[in-house]
Protein backbone atom coordinates (compact mmCIF):
# COMPACT_ATOMS: atom_id res chain seq x y z
CA UNK A 1 0.00 0.00 0.00
CA UNK A 2 1.53 2.98 -0.99
CA UNK A 3 0.39 6.76 -1.02
CA UNK A 4 -0.32 6.97 -4.20
CA UNK A 5 -2.43 4.09 -4.34
CA UNK A 6 -4.52 6.00 -1.24
CA UNK A 7 -5.08 8.42 -3.30
CA UNK A 8 -6.54 6.83 -6.22
CA UNK A 9 -8.74 5.14 -3.49
CA UNK A 10 -9.86 8.20 -2.59
CA UNK A 11 -10.49 9.33 -5.82
CA UNK A 12 -13.25 6.73 -6.49
CA UNK A 13 -14.91 6.93 -3.29
CA UNK A 14 -15.36 10.83 -3.93
CA UNK A 15 -16.09 9.99 -7.67
CA UNK A 16 -18.56 6.95 -6.76
CA UNK A 17 -17.39 4.98 -9.93
CA UNK A 18 -13.82 4.05 -11.44
CA UNK A 19 -14.56 5.86 -15.02
CA UNK A 20 -14.75 9.29 -13.49
CA UNK A 21 -11.81 8.67 -10.98
CA UNK A 22 -10.01 7.74 -13.36
CA UNK A 23 -10.43 10.80 -15.79
CA UNK A 24 -10.27 12.79 -12.34
CA UNK A 25 -6.80 11.23 -11.63
CA UNK A 26 -5.28 11.50 -15.36
CA UNK A 27 -5.15 7.75 -16.11
CA UNK A 28 -6.80 4.83 -18.22
CA UNK A 29 -10.07 2.67 -16.24
CA UNK A 30 -7.89 -0.29 -16.74
CA UNK A 31 -4.95 1.47 -15.05
CA UNK A 32 -7.05 2.64 -12.11
CA UNK A 33 -8.34 -0.64 -12.04
CA UNK A 34 -5.31 -2.72 -11.43
CA UNK A 35 -4.15 -0.03 -8.90
CA UNK A 36 -7.12 -0.95 -6.47
CA UNK A 37 -7.63 -4.73 -7.37
CA UNK A 38 -3.87 -4.60 -6.07
CA UNK A 39 -4.95 -2.94 -3.40
CA UNK A 40 -7.46 -4.96 -1.95
CA UNK A 41 -5.19 -7.87 -2.23
CA UNK A 42 -2.41 -6.55 -0.12
CA UNK A 43 -4.88 -5.62 2.60
CA UNK A 44 -6.79 -9.14 1.85
CA UNK A 45 -10.27 -7.67 1.64
CA UNK A 46 -12.60 -6.26 -0.56
CA UNK A 47 -12.79 -2.55 -0.69
CA UNK A 48 -16.09 -1.85 -2.87
CA UNK A 49 -19.44 -3.44 -3.63
CA UNK A 50 -18.66 -2.65 -7.56
CA UNK A 51 -22.87 -2.21 -8.91
CA UNK A 52 -23.64 -1.90 -12.29
CA UNK A 53 -24.38 2.09 -11.72
CA UNK A 54 -21.06 3.11 -9.96
CA UNK A 55 -19.52 0.99 -6.36
CA UNK A 56 -20.07 1.48 -3.14
CA UNK A 57 -18.05 0.70 -0.27
CA UNK A 58 -17.66 -2.21 1.70
CA UNK A 59 -17.07 -1.93 6.13
CA UNK A 60 -13.16 -2.71 5.14
CA UNK A 61 -13.87 0.49 2.69
CA UNK A 62 -14.92 2.73 4.84
CA UNK A 63 -12.18 2.02 7.71
CA UNK A 64 -9.51 2.17 4.91
CA UNK A 65 -11.58 5.89 3.52
CA UNK A 66 -10.83 7.62 7.49
CA UNK A 67 -7.52 6.68 7.66
CA UNK A 68 -6.39 7.29 3.81
CA UNK A 69 -7.67 11.08 4.22
CA UNK A 70 -5.63 11.35 7.45
CA UNK A 71 -2.61 10.00 5.05
CA UNK A 72 -3.02 11.79 2.21
CA UNK A 73 -3.69 15.20 3.46
CA UNK A 74 -0.89 14.75 6.21
CA UNK A 75 1.36 14.20 3.16
CA UNK A 76 0.23 17.26 1.13
CA UNK A 77 0.48 19.62 4.03
CA UNK A 78 4.13 18.58 5.00
CA UNK A 79 4.87 19.06 1.38
CA UNK A 80 3.33 22.45 1.37
CA UNK A 81 5.07 23.60 4.54
CA UNK A 82 8.85 22.26 3.05
CA UNK A 83 7.69 23.82 -0.15
CA UNK A 84 6.95 27.65 2.06
CA UNK A 85 9.77 27.88 3.76
CA UNK A 86 11.54 30.46 1.52
CA UNK A 87 8.34 32.82 1.96
CA UNK A 88 7.13 32.64 -1.40
CA UNK A 89 3.71 33.35 -2.52
CA UNK A 90 2.45 30.87 -5.32
CA UNK A 91 1.02 27.75 -5.78
CA UNK A 92 -3.20 27.31 -6.05
CA UNK A 93 -5.48 28.75 -3.67
CA UNK A 94 -9.09 27.77 -3.55
CA UNK A 95 -11.74 30.10 -2.61
CA UNK A 96 -15.12 29.21 -1.37
CA UNK A 97 -18.15 32.29 -0.90
CA UNK A 98 -22.02 31.99 -0.74
CA UNK A 99 -24.05 33.31 -3.91
CA UNK A 100 -24.96 36.45 -1.85
CA UNK A 101 -21.94 37.12 -1.28
CA UNK A 102 -19.18 35.78 -3.55
CA UNK A 103 -20.30 38.69 -6.39
CA UNK A 104 -20.40 41.71 -4.27
CA UNK A 105 -17.05 41.14 -2.14
CA UNK A 106 -14.74 39.23 -4.19
CA UNK A 107 -14.53 40.59 -7.93
CA UNK A 108 -12.63 43.72 -6.30
CA UNK A 109 -10.41 41.74 -3.70
CA UNK A 110 -9.67 38.77 -6.22
CA UNK A 111 -8.32 41.75 -8.62
CA UNK A 112 -6.21 42.85 -6.34
CA UNK A 113 -4.78 39.44 -5.00
CA UNK A 114 -4.04 38.70 -8.80
CA UNK A 115 -1.97 41.64 -9.59
CA UNK A 116 0.30 41.54 -6.22
CA UNK A 117 0.60 37.71 -6.30
CA UNK A 118 0.19 36.82 -10.34
CA UNK A 119 2.42 33.68 -9.15
CA UNK A 120 -1.03 32.53 -7.07
CA UNK A 121 -3.57 30.28 -9.28
CA UNK A 122 -6.62 31.58 -7.92
CA UNK A 123 -9.79 28.70 -7.90
CA UNK A 124 -13.25 30.02 -7.10
CA UNK A 125 -16.16 28.04 -6.07
CA UNK A 126 -19.87 30.00 -5.19
CA UNK A 127 -21.80 27.03 -3.17
CA UNK A 128 -24.18 27.11 -0.35
CA UNK A 129 -22.80 27.17 2.81
CA UNK A 130 -22.89 23.13 3.85
CA UNK A 131 -21.42 22.54 0.80
CA UNK A 132 -18.74 24.40 1.35
CA UNK A 133 -18.00 23.85 4.76
CA UNK A 134 -18.28 19.94 3.62
CA UNK A 135 -14.94 21.17 0.76
CA UNK A 136 -13.09 22.94 3.56
CA UNK A 137 -13.61 19.40 5.89
CA UNK A 138 -12.17 17.94 2.54
CA UNK A 139 -9.54 19.67 1.90
CA UNK A 140 -11.34 20.84 -1.47
CA UNK A 141 -10.91 24.59 -0.45
CA UNK A 142 -8.57 26.52 1.30
CA UNK A 143 -11.38 29.53 2.87
CA UNK A 144 -14.58 29.99 2.54
CA UNK A 145 -16.96 33.48 2.97
CA UNK A 146 -20.03 32.36 4.38
CA UNK A 147 -22.46 33.82 6.57
CA UNK A 148 -24.82 30.91 7.69
CA UNK A 149 -24.21 29.76 11.98
CA UNK A 150 -21.19 27.40 11.68
CA UNK A 151 -20.57 24.54 14.62
CA UNK A 152 -18.16 22.40 13.53
CA UNK A 153 -15.33 21.32 15.73
CA UNK A 154 -12.88 21.24 12.56
CA UNK A 155 -13.45 24.25 11.19
CA UNK A 156 -12.05 27.98 12.37
CA UNK A 157 -14.61 30.57 12.16
CA UNK A 158 -13.96 34.52 12.06
CA UNK A 159 -16.31 37.44 12.02
CA UNK A 160 -15.65 39.48 9.18
CA UNK A 161 -18.54 42.41 9.75
CA UNK A 162 -22.16 42.23 10.43
CA UNK A 163 -24.06 43.61 7.29
CA UNK A 164 -27.89 44.79 7.68
CA UNK A 165 -30.49 43.38 5.35
CA UNK A 166 -32.92 46.20 3.92
CA UNK A 167 -35.75 45.83 2.89
CA UNK A 168 -36.03 46.36 -1.24
CA UNK A 169 -39.32 47.64 -2.54
CA UNK A 170 -40.83 49.55 -6.13
CA UNK A 171 -39.98 52.75 -6.81
CA UNK A 172 -44.01 53.59 -6.89
CA UNK A 173 -44.97 51.46 -3.77
CA UNK A 174 -47.17 53.46 -1.33
CA UNK A 175 -44.10 53.15 1.72
CA UNK A 176 -41.12 54.20 -0.65
CA UNK A 177 -40.65 57.59 -0.43
CA UNK A 178 -40.49 56.68 3.77
CA UNK A 179 -37.14 57.71 5.25
CA UNK A 180 -37.09 54.38 7.17
CA UNK A 181 -40.06 51.73 8.00
CA UNK A 182 -40.95 49.72 11.16
CA UNK A 183 -42.49 45.92 10.71
CA UNK A 184 -45.84 46.67 11.23
CA UNK A 185 -46.04 49.13 8.16
CA UNK A 186 -45.23 46.03 6.16
CA UNK A 187 -46.10 42.82 8.17
CA UNK A 188 -49.06 42.77 5.58
CA UNK A 189 -47.42 42.87 2.37
CA UNK A 190 -46.39 40.22 0.01
CA UNK A 191 -42.62 38.82 0.76
CA UNK A 192 -40.03 37.13 -2.06
CA UNK A 193 -37.06 35.46 -0.26
CA UNK A 194 -34.65 32.70 -1.45
CA UNK A 195 -34.99 29.46 -1.00
CA UNK A 196 -34.14 27.68 2.54
CA UNK A 197 -31.01 26.00 0.66
CA UNK A 198 -29.58 29.60 0.89
CA UNK A 199 -29.05 30.76 4.51
CA UNK A 200 -30.42 34.44 3.80
CA UNK A 201 -33.41 32.91 3.02
CA UNK A 202 -33.59 31.23 6.16
CA UNK A 203 -32.16 34.29 8.32
CA UNK A 204 -34.94 36.54 6.75
CA UNK A 205 -37.84 33.93 7.68
CA UNK A 206 -36.54 33.68 11.09
CA UNK A 207 -36.74 37.75 11.52
CA UNK A 208 -40.08 37.97 9.84
CA UNK A 209 -41.33 34.85 12.23
CA UNK A 210 -39.72 36.71 15.07
CA UNK A 211 -41.63 40.08 15.03
CA UNK A 212 -44.88 38.05 13.42
CA UNK A 213 -45.00 36.33 16.46
CA UNK A 214 -44.01 33.23 14.76
CA UNK A 215 -46.18 33.48 11.91
CA UNK A 216 -44.99 33.27 8.49
CA UNK A 217 -44.80 35.67 6.54
CA UNK A 218 -46.91 35.97 2.96
CA UNK A 219 -44.43 34.57 0.67
CA UNK A 220 -45.02 34.67 -2.74
CA UNK A 221 -42.14 33.37 -4.41
CA UNK A 222 -39.03 31.51 -3.15
CA UNK A 223 -35.89 32.26 -5.62
CA UNK A 224 -32.77 31.34 -6.36
CA UNK A 225 -31.38 34.28 -7.53
CA UNK A 226 -31.51 37.65 -5.88
CA UNK A 227 -31.07 39.21 -8.79
CA UNK A 228 -34.25 37.40 -10.44
CA UNK A 229 -36.04 38.47 -7.11
CA UNK A 230 -34.63 42.30 -7.69
CA UNK A 231 -36.54 42.29 -11.22
CA UNK A 232 -39.45 40.68 -9.85
CA UNK A 233 -39.87 43.62 -7.19
CA UNK A 234 -39.50 46.08 -9.89
CA UNK A 235 -42.75 44.40 -11.49
CA UNK A 236 -44.54 44.84 -8.29
CA UNK A 237 -44.87 41.25 -7.47
CA UNK A 238 -43.90 41.68 -3.76
CA UNK A 239 -41.25 43.00 -1.32
CA UNK A 240 -38.29 41.21 -0.05
CA UNK A 241 -35.04 41.91 2.06
CA UNK A 242 -31.28 42.47 -0.10
CA UNK A 243 -28.11 42.30 1.59
CA UNK A 244 -26.56 45.97 2.01
CA UNK A 245 -23.48 44.74 -0.44
CA UNK A 246 -26.20 43.55 -3.45
CA UNK A 247 -27.81 47.08 -2.78
CA UNK A 248 -25.30 49.11 -2.91
CA UNK A 249 -24.27 48.15 -6.74
CA UNK A 250 -28.02 48.39 -7.27
CA UNK A 251 -27.98 51.31 -9.75
CA UNK A 252 -31.37 51.25 -11.12
CA UNK A 253 -34.35 53.75 -10.26
CA UNK A 254 -36.81 51.07 -10.24
CA UNK A 255 -36.03 50.04 -6.73
CA UNK A 256 -35.27 51.60 -3.53
CA UNK A 257 -33.79 50.24 -0.35
CA UNK A 258 -34.79 51.35 3.17
CA UNK A 259 -33.93 49.98 6.45
CA UNK A 260 -36.15 49.47 9.31
CA UNK A 261 -34.42 51.64 12.13
CA UNK A 262 -33.72 49.39 15.59
CA UNK A 263 -35.58 46.26 13.98
CA UNK A 264 -33.28 45.94 11.28
CA UNK A 265 -32.23 43.06 10.76
CA UNK A 266 -28.56 41.85 10.61
CA UNK A 267 -26.06 38.92 9.11
CA UNK A 268 -22.81 38.28 10.08
CA UNK A 269 -20.35 37.39 7.21
CA UNK A 270 -17.31 34.69 8.13
CA UNK A 271 -14.08 33.80 6.85
CA UNK A 272 -13.75 30.31 7.91
CA UNK A 273 -10.55 27.79 7.33
CA UNK A 274 -9.92 24.29 8.85
CA UNK A 275 -8.08 23.73 11.77
CA UNK A 276 -6.39 21.06 11.00
CA UNK A 277 -4.68 22.10 7.75
CA UNK A 278 -1.68 23.60 6.83
CA UNK A 279 -2.46 27.03 5.81
CA UNK A 280 -0.45 27.83 2.81
CA UNK A 281 1.22 31.65 2.48
CA UNK A 282 -1.00 32.17 -0.25
CA UNK A 283 -4.43 31.85 2.37
CA UNK A 284 -2.86 34.03 4.56
CA UNK A 285 -1.71 36.72 2.16
CA UNK A 286 -5.68 36.39 0.50
CA UNK A 287 -7.50 36.89 4.35
CA UNK A 288 -5.09 39.25 5.22
CA UNK A 289 -5.81 41.04 1.72
CA UNK A 290 -9.70 40.59 2.19
CA UNK A 291 -9.61 41.80 6.30
CA UNK A 292 -7.77 45.25 5.21
CA UNK A 293 -10.17 45.87 2.09
CA UNK A 294 -13.37 45.94 4.68
CA UNK A 295 -11.79 48.11 7.50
Amino acid sequence: MDLQQLKYFLAVVDAGNFSAAARRCGITQPSLSQQMAKLERDLKHPLFDRLPRGVVLTEAGHRLNKHARALVDAARDAEHNVREMSGQIAGKLAIGAIPTIAPYLLPKVLSRFNKRYPQVELLCLEDVTENLLDRLEAGEIDVAIASHPIDRPTLHTELLFEEPLLLCLPARHRLAKRSSLKWRDIASERFMVLHDMHCMGAQVLKFCRGRGRGKDPNIVLRGSQISTIQQLISKGLGLSFIAEMAAEVDRTRQRVYLDLGDETPYRQVNLVWHLHRFRTNAARAFTGMLKSSIR
